[in-house]
């Protein structure tokens, strides 16, 4: 990884999809607010936020509807499609971002569908559930 610059930049080009109109908005970047991250940036887009840290020569990719909830990609794609994900059952071994993007335009329009306020507080149990029991999958 090169500079917080070229990471911020990148991750913006990647991430451009989530805003149809103009470049997503920053809304959290390095000099505002504390990370454990060696880099990281937080992106607006027009029904999706988008987290991504990256720290240890991994990245880390969370996603939020808009709300102050935010969950790992990999507990997103369980929940929309309905199957853990191999990168679940190897957390040694991390995705690149760039396939961490290909799977969050593969069902960009499931997830936000699955944001909408209308039925955001029935898959918020859901995803909080599916999250505690990943948790204990990785870490039992």
């Amino acid at each position: 990884m090169g500079t917080t610059s070229e990471f911020s930049d990148e991750v913006q080009r990647l991430f451009a999809f989530i805003a149809a109109k103009a470049a997503p908005r920053v809304v959290d970047a390095p000099g505002r607010g504390d990370s454990f991250a060696d880099y990281f940036i937080s992106l607006e887009g027009d029904a999706l936020r988008v987290r991504v840290a990256y720290d240890r020569a991994q990245y880390l990719v969370d996603l939020s509807p808009l709300s102050p909830d935010w969950f790992d990609l990999d507990v997103i794609l369980e929940f929309v499609i309905g199957s853990r994900l191999a990168a679940d059952a190897s957390p040694n071994a991390p995705l690149p971002l760039t396939e961490q993007v290909a799977r969050i335009q593969r069902h960009y329009h499931v997830i936000v569908d699955a944001f909408r306020p209308e039925v955001w507080a029935r898959s918020r149990v859901q995803l909080r559930a599916l999250q505690e029991a990943r948790g204990q999958r990785l870490f039992s």
